[in-house]
């Protein structure tokens, strides 16, 4: 007998002897196999996973099948039911009833069947003679007639039938016998560690598109051959994703999974091809392109029954038949997702941190993670992959990897991996030619193998070249340095050997990787070397040069420590003007210091540098060294943490220099206490703990809430207990860290008690300021009481009590003397009278007992009381005769100073202006009458009330120089000039105007402005005379050069919006206006003071009005010569395009096209190229509006100055986005612009214009990519 193959299946051996379970799977992929390869849709099938459980007597059911060709599914309907014994007559029928008794109806799910004209098949796992098989129809025969199924059909199918159908699929066979030595089935390629991990699969958009082809493919080309081929680099997931693609049931049961050497050598590839029936899927992994191709001839003109999926990272082109398709890196979010479904507990910022090493490739995530996971108590650990198979694979390589295309791709992947990017095309090809003569590699062999190694994607840019992922670019860069590296003499040479045209970039790029040599030993040695008083840093002039700065940044990314004992051995004999005058690599040094200092163990030498770096503070960044010293000591754990080292490891450092005499010590050290005890507002920004490949650090974390808290009791404790110690500004910065941290603080029920007491110390300090301390109590207790514990509650209020007292003095103190919005407003925002009640109870007091009041004169008359005006005010309604008014009169004249608060006079006035005018109107002329007083006049005045009398009166102070001018402007605000009538306020506007003054006429406009403009509904419009408001506009005070150092983007708009009333009015004067807003565009210290929206604005309005008249007035001041003022009046006429809506408000529309011609024409010498030098830069075709540009140039396009005015009035703008992009759409436009264009000079331009525009995209283009956006 022929010895048995592989191929042949033994139905004693292989299936008569299957278990149950066994043997109900393999007939279920046999179904689900048949149904693929005969084009049975999915959707017809029922097959369930465990097809032996009860289901109404059916284990199988197929509705309605059309099947292509000859097997064990027939036409229509069938059902099957499968059993591994050889059942007898009896035992047949019983198995076709409820229950097995013939007396019993048949089983459900078989009468269904019968109903429809299905098919009924046993499926027996045993072998049957024709005697057997016969007397077992016959018996099915005769009990279906007997139920009246007189024509049902049914088949039986046993042991030498399934496995003559099962020899069909390779497949099959393979899971039958268990066998892994010639192929894998699915199930058993599933279990290889290419598929197993990730255990998640995570897909992407680009995939599933891939996957949906690639199925549809498979299922639809029945009887025709599906060649399919996927490529991928190395580690981005290939093959997981071609076995997730295959997972479908009518298409894993086919497949058959096989590696490209291992096919070359087994029966199993001579079988498939002598055997033209066979069925299958074949999957052919690590296949080069020759090995695809040769397969193709074969498998393409065999069997077409067969399918070919070949895998591999060797990418080339791929003639038809071959479907082709390329598996790109993941999304960065999707690495993200694999990392937090693998490594649940991996911190998040490690995920992120190897999601962004990865970049998008799953095998290397996951090999990082396990080193992560591995080693994750040890921060001197670093990321590495570990895989030499893999890096040599991503190169393109095959083992054994000698030959000599590999060495070389290498040898130049390499080299370009020394550096973050490298110049490659264009004016930055000049890096690359440099970089092969380093090499020894010719440059064409080297653009050789950068053009490969660009379409397999390890390569990528198109100006500037970079090696990704990003960890075969580490690898190579430590592989380099631990075969060859530098000594510091060599790496002076190397440095010196880049042209100096590029050498200070590329040497950057360089720096940007020299912390990957990190923990490659002789990297350690250079660095060393190069951080050593042998180095290059060898005195402190070296690192004030910037790129030596860039250089030790990445050194200290690399070495920490060195780093440290470098910039120590720097610093050791600076002075404090030689870290104040440290300008140049000083953002370099504050940046390594912050990620020295995130170690433990060099945390308070790095603290003690940064300290000194701030004491000579000479920079404004919130992250300069004041910034980042204040933010060690933040309080913030885990990822908010600065650094490895505990909290009370710091606090002394902040202990030592709050007590030193020095005064900017005790500053900073105030600064970090603020940093420390701030809570909701702590904020970090991340990047100091991500250190080349190094692990990240543990940064502190309490090990209990307790831990936390007792933290924060060490950091309050200290603070407070030093600040009756420091001088008394200081004093005052404490308690305001102290204040602002109260209401967190007191939430935290373990230190609420201590921060209680430390309030209770300070109502008995004598340092703190009690009305502060109050206010801060109060706020807490309106608006940020939730959260308090009650305990916490009564002592606020108790402490409240206490600090507002009962007596008069204290009362007033509390009431007068805080001036709060939570005194307005309850907790629920409603206005209240509270405390407005407190304050009349108050004055009723004084004016019962005036003694009381005259003791705390001296006190309401500071700044002190906040509410003077409104107790001065209710003081003047409780004392019906105003005899306190003497008092407070006497009070101000022996104590008058600039300092003096007249809040409580002018309120008290107020209250008798509004009781009795005539009165009031006296009592301000007594107050006249007082020497100490009259400069404050004016004050009192605008402050209480206003009469035509006293208006008057004042104005004959102004006209005798008793009281100057410039006090009428206390007027202008509050609407208090409404109480004068019209004739008294053109008076006072009159006798402004009239002192030939600049800051006059400004107060002039504007009491104008809010007397006359600023009304409300209810109040009459004032008219207004013609020549006051001529007066008003044209005042030659607003347009000299006087200097008057109050001038204000309002004088422009007071001044704009009188101008308008005026033309609005009086349209006759239009032509006077615009002719002083030309003669006076470009002039600084004028009322427009260089801000010209408003005169702009009125211009405009004229020439819309009267342009030709305007025309004339614009282009007699145009120039020639081209002054000041020619050049404001051609920006105005240009206009500029609104950077967010591009909206242009070019101004030359407004003007007969006639006029301008002629005005050009008149001197086409000296106007031509003057006029292009100023049209909008916009080119467009619109029937309805005139693009000057291409006017300019059928007029003029012939001149050379007026094609280059032209071009440097096109490139005047202002735009935001990539500059590339812009220029491409300014390109985009004109060349939409040119079409159909047939004048020559407009042709000519707009294509010298669109190559100066392709250079530009070009130029652009390099350098954002050179700076990676």
């Amino acid at each position: 007998m022929p010895k048995e193959t592989f191929f042949q299946v033994n139905i004693k051996k292989d299936i008569c002897s299957l278990s149950e379970d066994r043997a109900v799977e393999c007939f279920r992929r046999l179904l689900w196999a048949e149904a693929s390869s005969r084009n049975i849709g999915k959707q017809l099938i029922d097959v369930p996973d465990c097809i032996n459980a009860g289901d109404g007597g059916l284990d199988a059911y197929i509705d309605n099948a059309k099947p292509i060709g000859n097997g064990i599914i027939p036409q229509g309907t069938s059902g099957y039911q499968i059993k591994i014994t050889n059942l007898s007559q009896k035992e047949i029928i019983k198995e076709l009833h409820v229950a097995g008794k013939p007396q019993n109806p048949l089983k459900p799910e078989i009468t269904k069947l019968l109903n429809k004209n299905g098919c009924y098949i046993l499926v027996v796992f045993k072998e049957l003679s024709k005697t057997m098989r016969s007397a077992r129809e016959t018996a099915l025969r005769k009990e279906f007639r007997r139920l009246k199924f007189r024509t049902a059909s049914f088949k039986i199918i046993s042991a030498n039938q399934i496995a003559s159908e099962i020899e069909q699929y390779p497949a099959l066979v393979s899971f039958l016998k268990n066998d892994t030595m010639h192929c894998q089935c699915y199930s058993v390629w599933g279990k290889n560690s290419s598929v197993t991990s990730p255990k998640t699969f995570i897909t992407d958009s680009k995939r599933e598109a891939i996957t949906k082809d690639i199925q549809a493919a498979l299922f639809n080309n029945i009887n025709q051959n599906t060649i399919i081929r996927i490529s991928g680099l190395s580690g981005i997931g290939k093959t997981r994703f071609l076995y997730e693609t295959l997972s479908p049931l009518t298409i894993q049961n086919r497949v058959i999974y096989i590696w490209a050497e291992q096919l070359k050598a087994s029966s199993i590839f001579y079988h498939l091809l002598a055997h033209d029936t066979l069925s299958a899927i074949i999957v052919v992994d690590e296949c080069d392109l020759s090995t695809h191709q040769d397969l193709v001839k074969i498998f393409n003109t065999n069997n077409p029954n067969l399918s070919l999926i070949t895998v591999s990272y060797d990418f080339g082109k791929i003639p038809p038949p071959t479907k082709y398709y390329e598996v790109e890196a993941l999304p960065k979010e999707k690495i993200e997702q694999i990392l937090s479904t693998e490594y649940p507990e991996m911190p998040k910022n490690v995920a992120e941190r190897i999601r962004d090493f990865a970049d998008g490739y799953p095998l290397i995530a996951i090999l990082l993670a396990r080193g992560f996971d591995k080693n994750k108590d040890n921060p001197n650990e670093f990321y590495e992959l570990n895989d030499s198979v893999l890096i040599n694979r991503l190169l393109g390589g095959a083992p054994p990897f000698t030959d000599e295309v590999f060495v070389k791709t290498k040898k130049v992947m390499t080299g370009l991996s020394l550096f973050s990017k490298v110049g490659a095309k264009d004016s930055a090809e000049r890096e690359l030619v440099w970089l092969s003569a380093f090499l020894g590699v010719d440059i064409k062999e080297m653009k050789n193998v950068v053009g490969t190694q660009k379409r397999r994607g390890t390569i990528q840019g198109a100006y500037y070249l970079y090696v990704r992922p990003f960890m075969l670019r580490a690898e190579l860069f430590k592989d380099w340095w631990q075969t060859q590296g530098f000594s510091g003499k060599d790496f002076d040479t190397f440095i010196l050997s880049v042209p100096e045209a590029f050498r200070d970039d590329l040497a950057t790029r360089f720096f940007e990787q020299i912390h990957f040599i990190a923990n490659v030993e002789n990297g350690k040695e250079f660095i060393n070397q190069i951080l050593s008083g042998r180095g290059i840093f060898r005195d402190s002039e070296s690192i004030k040069n910037k790129l030596s700065s860039i250089f030790f940044l990445s050194l200290a990314e690399a070495d920490p420590e060195s780093a440290l004992n470098c910039l120590e051995r720097l610093f050791s004999d600076w002075s404090h003007q030689d870290f104040t005058d440290f300008t140049t690599g000083r953002r370099e040094v504050i940046h390594s210091l912050e990620r020295i200092a995130i170690w433990d163990d060099l945390f308070v030498r790095a603290a003690n540098l940064l300290l000194s770096l701030a004491l000579a503070e000479n920079e404004t960044y919130s992250n300069n060294a004041t910034g980042v010293f204040a933010g060690l000591f933040s309080l913030g754990y885990g990822q908010l943490a600065p650094t490895e080292s505990e909290p009370l490891k710091r606090l002394p450092i902040l202990l030592e220099n709050i007590k030193s005499e020095t005064k900017a010590k005790r500053l900073l050290s105030l600064n970090a206490f603020k940093t420390a005890l701030q809570i909701r507002s702590g904020y970090r920004i991340v990047g100091a703990e991500n250190q080349g490949l190094r692990k990240e650090p543990k940064l502190w974390t309490p090990k209990t809430w307790g831990d936390l808290f007792i933290v924060y009791k060490e950091y309050w404790n200290a603070l407070y207990s030093t600040i009756p110690t420091l001088p008394p500004d200081e004093q005052e910065q404490g308690l305001t860290i102290i204040y602002s941290s109260l209401s967190e603080l007191l939430r935290i029920k373990p230190i609420a008690p201590i921060i209680l007491d430390t309030l209770g110390k300070l109502k008995d300090s004598g340092f703190a300021d009690k009305n502060r301390l109050l206010s801060e109590i109060l706020r807490i207790r309106l608006y940020r009481d939730t959260g308090l514990e009650e305990e916490t509650l009564k002592a606020l209020d108790k402490l409240k009590n206490e600090l507002t007292g009962s007596d008069f003095k204290s009362l007033l103190h509390r009431y007068v003397g805080l001036n709060m919005i939570e005194d307005e407003f309850d907790k629920d925002g409603n206005k209240t009278d509270a405390a407005s009640k407190q304050i009349i109870a108050l004055a009723q007091m004084a004016n019962s007992n005036p003694s009381l009041l005259i003791n705390e004169l001296g006190w309401l008359i500071s700044h002190d009381a906040k509410k003077a005006y409104h107790f001065g005010l209710e003081l003047a309604n409780a004392d019906l005769s105003f005899t306190l008014l003497s008092n407070l009169i006497k009070e101000y004249e022996i104590n008058i100073s600039d300092s003096t608060n007249m809040s409580l006079l002018t309120g008290y006035l107020c209250g008798v202006f509004q009781k009795d005018k005539e009165r009031w109107e006296q009592y301000i002329l007594d107050i006249s009458g007082k020497k100490a007083l009259i400069a404050l006049l004016p004050e009192i005045i605008s402050r209480s009330g206003l009469t035509d009398g006293i208006g008057d009166y004042l104005l004959r102070l102004v006209e005798k120089k008793v009281v100057g001018f410039e006090k009428l402007h206390y007027f202008v605000y509050g609407g208090i000039s409404k109480y004068l009538s019209k004739n008294i306020i053109i008076k006072w506007i009159d006798c402004l105007l009239n002192t030939h003054s600049k800051k006059a006429s400004n107060t002039a406009i504007q009491l104008f402005y809010y007397y006359f403009m600023v009304r409300t509904a209810e109040e009459p419009k004032a008219e207004v005379p013609k020549d006051l408001l001529l007066r008003l506009t044209t005042n030659p005070t607003l347009f000299n050069l006087e200097d008057i150092g109050t001038d204000t983007l309002m004088d422009d708009h007071y001044w704009q919006n009188v101008t308008e009333l005026l033309i609005t009015k009086h349209p006759e004067e239009e032509l006077k206006i615009s002719q002083l807003i030309i003669n006076n565009l470009g002039k600084d210290k004028t009322i427009f003071n260089g801000y010209h929206l408003g005169p702009d604005k009125i211009l405009t309005s004229i020439a819309a009005h009267r342009p030709n008249e305007a025309w004339k007035q614009i282009s007699d001041a145009l120039g020639p010569p081209i002054d000041s003022k020619a050049f404001h009046l051609s920006r105005w006429l240009r206009g500029q395009d609104d950077f967010a809506t591009h909206t242009p408000n070019e101004k030359l529309s407004l003007f007969p096209l006639k006029l301008i011609w002629e005005w050009v024409d008149a001197d086409i010498e000296k106007r031509a190229w003057y006029f292009a030098s100023f049209v909008p830069n916009r080119f467009f075709r619109n029937k309805e509006a005139t693009c000057y540009g291409r006017e300019v140039l059928v007029r003029y396009g012939s001149r050379k100055d007026v094609r280059d005015n032209l071009h440097a009035s096109y490139f005047t703008e202002g735009y935001v986005g990539p500059a590339s992009l812009h220029y491409k759409n300014k390109k985009n436009d004109l060349l939409e612009f040119i079409k159909g264009e047939t004048n020559k000079n407009v042709k000519k331009w707009v294509h010298w214009i669109i190559e100066i525009l392709d250079k530009k995209i070009e130029q652009e283009e390099i350098q954002e990519e050179r700076r990676g956006y």
